[in-house]
C-alpha cells in the first residue's frame, strides 16, 4: 500500500500530451495541443480552409462550415509559441478582420460564413 503513491506519481511522470497534426500540402503547419500546451502559429498566405481544421482542434467544437467559405487567404504568424487560448483568439481576430462571420451555435458548435454572407440562424 505504500508503493501506491509513488506508482501514481511515477504514472503521472510518465504520461505525455500528444499531439495532433494534420497532413499539410506545401507548408508545415502547426500542430493542436490537446491540453493547455503552447502552440506556433504560421500560416503565410494561407485559405481559411487548411487553417479551419486547426482552428477545430484548438477548441475542440464543431464547425459548420458556409458552402462559400471563398475568400481573402489569411496570414496568421508568431514567431513564438503561444498558449493555446491566445491562438484561438489570433485566429478568431484574423477571421474577423477579413470578413469572415463566426456564430456560436452552442456549447460544442460553430458556424463559420464566407466574406459575402450575414449572419443566419
Amino acid at each position: 500500500m505504500k508503493s501506491l503513491p509513488f506508482l501514481l506519481i511515477l504514472l503521472t511522470l510518465s504520461i505525455r500530451p500528444s499531439f495532433a497534426q494534420a497532413p499539410a500540402d506545401s507548408q508545415t503547419q502547426p500542430s493542436a495541443p490537446l491540453g493547455n500546451d503552447s502552440v506556433s502559429i504560421n500560416f503565410p498566405k494561407t485559405s481559411v480552409i487548411d487553417i479551419l481544421p486547426f482552428y477545430e482542434s484548438l477548441t475542440g467544437k464543431k464547425l459548420i462550415r458556409d458552402s462559400n467559405l471563398a475568400g481573402p487567404e489569411l496570414s496568421i504568424m508568431v514567431s513564438k509559441q503561444v498558449p493555446r487560448e491566445e491562438a484561438i483568439r489570433l485566429i478568431e481576430s484574423s477571421l474577423l478582420l477579413n470578413g469572415y462571420t463566426i456564430v456560436p451555435v452552442d456549447k460544442s458548435t460553430i458556424k463559420i460564413l464566407g466574406p459575402s454572407n450575414s449572419p443566419r440562424k
